[in-house]
């Protein structure tokens, strides 16, 4: 009885929305957030120099094309990068310039400490209003050279541009 009552109150809550975006006009997809601070959750994949999972939290200042950004990753449990940068998004394709600080880990397959790093983020892909997927890469430019990436990515940001897309039903 209650799956029936759970399902009936799903089923309303859908048409209510539908309804909505149907009386409604809604706005072509464009390159920007619609508010100047959203957070971003990243998770993925680092696949050189070994294949590690990739999480991350980032701070987005500034509605687009063009915004600020920091960010936070996690590589497996072998080091963290710190970047901060710029992020453009044109819709349907973004893309990422940043500072990047790479720690000091250890590299098991040789059995040597990788040294830290700082140097290029780089990174592009597709960006709608609910999420992205990127590849991207850190190339150091000090320090160990030893200590660079390459992944793909995919990410959400919030509120980003979910509340105009889910309120139209489209992107």
């Amino acid at each position: 009885m209650r799956l029936i009552a759970m399902r009936f109150a799903v089923s309303a809550l859908a048409a209510g929305f539908s309804s909505v975006a149907a009386a409604q006009t809604c706005p072509s997809p464009t390159s920007q957030y619609d508010y100047s601070v959203n957070v971003g959750f990243l998770v993925g994949l680092t696949v050189v120099p070994h294949v590690r999972f990739t999480y991350g939290l980032d701070l987005r200042l500034g509605r687009g094309p063009f915004s600020g950004f920091g960010r936070v990753e996690g590589h497996g449990r072998e080091y963290a990068q710190f970047l901060v940068g710029v992020n453009y998004v044109h819709h349907p394709a973004q893309g990422e310039v940043a500072v990047a600080f790479n720690g000091r880990h250890a590299d098991h397959d040789v059995g040597d400490v990788v040294g830290s790093a700082l140097g290029l983020h780089l990174a592009f892909g597709d960006w709608n209003s609910l999420a992205g997927a990127q590849l991207e890469g850190m190339i150091p430019a000090v320090g160990d050279r030893r200590n660079g990436d390459a992944g793909m990515s995919v990410f959400w940001v919030v509120p980003g541009g979910w509340l105009s897309t889910l309120s139209c039903g489209t992107d």
